[in-house]
């Protein structure tokens, strides 16, 4: 594996002072998967794989929680992250390279190393985009944002159990249905 460098970026005056748009949708879109995934409702997401891809969660040692879209090949599960990202986990990565990973065949214990910019490029020419983002996500693509992801190479190690995985916070659908069952059996009398 080829080492990995972090591209030095400035930022210009007129760009600093107000926050890109796209930026904002992004962390929104990934902190209610990340939710969905907590409150149970993760394999969801993973329905329709043909139609909006496969995703997971990384669980990093830190604590970090990266929704992402991956592909599976064999024991390897390719998963992508743009350079924000990366630049976020990237110091935990090198710290521990083990992670968990949620899924919605299961939750697993796993290896991960950040693929160069070269191997990326090789999987994306080996690969469409379709088999990371499904038919409806790779119509919403944009081919030019590619250059901005790399793929995040995972290998399970071993399957987990327990408490603060994905799920833990299911209770509240059944909390949030009896109350409501009760509220309505009570309106009713």
């Amino acid at each position: 594996m080829a080492a990995f460098h972090l591209p030095i970026q400035f930022k210009s005056a007129e760009n600093e002072s107000a926050p890109d748009l796209k930026k904002v949708q992004s962390r929104l879109a990934k902190m209610t998967r990340t939710w969905l995934w907590q409150s149970g409702l993760g394999a969801v997401l993973n329905v329709h794989p043909a139609i909006t891809g496969s995703q997971l969660v990384v669980v990093f040692a830190d604590g970090k929680k990266v929704p992402m879209n991956c592909l599976e090949q064999g024991e390897t599960i390719l998963a992508m992250m743009d350079e924000a990202d990366i630049a976020e986990v990237h110091p935990s990565l090198t710290a521990n390279s083990a992670v968990q990973i949620w899924m919605a065949n299961g939750w697993y214990n796993a290896s991960a190393c950040i693929l160069s910019h070269d191997e990326t490029s090789e999987w994306f020419r080996k690969t469409s985009p379709e088999q990371f983002f499904g038919k409806f996500g790779a119509s919403l693509r944009d081919p030019h944002e590619d250059s901005q992801m790399r793929l995040m190479e995972l290998r399970k190690v071993s399957a987990c159990t327990g408490a603060n995985g994905p799920g833990q916070y299911a209770w509240v659908w059944a909390a949030a249905s009896l109350f409501f069952f009760f509220s309505w059996v009570t309106k009713r009398k």
